[in-house]
């Protein structure tokens, strides 16, 4: 059994909440990485800095098998479940082998925090123990347990894999639930923006509050692959390739909080023209969660935009280099060795 797996598994298992000096190292660890990204694949904004943009599109770049995982939302067994997924077009050997091995790319779209509609009686009851001042109810202490250890193993994979294994900005990366940079206040079954910062500081403090910050600002909000694109939602508009490695903040906006039939008609075809330049062909899709799907996926903007989130199932699609995008064959549901957490 893989070392790694063995310690993903204990932070996914843990009875408590993680000890601050693991969050705060592993968490530095990761900003680390994200801030020092090669710029052959990540390029530097006009700051000098790692830009929006996660670009394997180039022809010199190794074409490997890629996972594209979507809303995560405190399901750290699913995650477990997708590194422990093997299947046939993979060579029959686990997703963490590969990453191991450097020989597949994962991208997720965002949204590690709040397990949502799967414990939304729990978000109800912590929420009516918030308004009488327990920040630290027994409910909220369970969804930050589920919520952190995620984050463990998420900054842990994004260091031992900093080129192969990537993660996108969402809504939900928000710890300071600010109204600004891109980001809105959130609240959808609860207050969760705000009970969230509040069990944060009242159990940790601002200082790693403010790391959380930092990581969830060095997190790219678009990635392109030869077949193609993926971001947290929907483009609202259509945005310029140097507007998205600046990340401006009406871009990180448009890219992570668009709702369905908000869009502007034409802004993934017109943005994928920016994107690839002469590359640019009719096959390429756009990828994003953000908004539910019935099934294994919805199609918008005439079939090239394709929204992937099922809460209810844990769907990855597996794109193959040189190989036209099957959406009946390339979506599959992961193996689930562990329980399903219940709330």
């Amino acid at each position: 059994m893989s070392e790694i797996r063995d310690l993903l598994v204990n932070f996914l298992k843990a009875d408590g909440l993680p000890f601050y000096d693991s969050l705060f190292s592993l968490c530095n660890g990761a900003i680390t990485v994200l801030e020092n990204e090669s710029s052959s694949y990540r390029p530097k904004n006009s700051k000098g800095v790692s830009g929006g943009l996660l670009d394997f599109a180039a022809k010199e770049f190794e074409q490997l098998p890629l996972i594209i995982v979507p809303d995560l939302h405190a399901r750290g067994y699913f995650l477990m479940h997708i590194l422990d997924y093997s299947c046939p077009v993979l060579g029959g050997v686990s997703v963490l082998e590969l990453l191991e091995a450097g020989k597949v790319r994962v991208v997720c779209v965002g949204d590690i925090f709040h397990s949502e509609g799967r414990c939304r009686d729990r978000w109800k009851v912590a929420w009516k123990k918030y308004y009488q001042n327990d920040f630290e109810s027994d409910e909220m202490v369970l969804e930050m347990k589920e919520n952190l250890s995620h984050l463990k193993m998420i900054f842990t994979l994004k260091t031992l894999f900093p080129e192969n294994f990537h993660v996108l900005k969402g809504n939900h990366e928000n710890i300071n639930n600010e109204s600004e940079n891109g980001n809105f206040g959130f609240r959808k079954f609860a207050d969760e923006g705000n009970m969230v910062y509040d069990f944060m500081a009242s159990h940790y403090d601002e200082a790693l509050i403010h790391l959380v910050n930092c990581f969830e600002k060095a997190l790219p909000i678009c990635a392109v692959f030869p077949e193609c694109v993926i971001t947290h939602a929907e483009p609202l508009y259509t945005y310029e390739r140097g507007e998205i490695i600046e990340k401006m903040s009406e871009v990180t906006e448009g890219l992570t909080w668009t709702a369905n039939d908000n869009a502007e008609e034409g802004s993934v075809a017109n943005t994928m023209r920016n994107l690839y330049g002469a590359a640019y062909g009719d096959d390429i899709l756009w990828f994003a969660g953000h908004r539910p799907v019935p099934g294994k996926y919805l199609l918008r903007q005439g079939g090239r935009f394709v929204q992937i989130h099922n809460p209810d199932e844990e769907n990855i699609v597996i794109v193959l280099p040189n190989e036209k995008i099957n959406l009946e064959n390339d979506i599959y549901a992961v193996n689930r060795p562990f329980e399903r957490a219940g709330c």
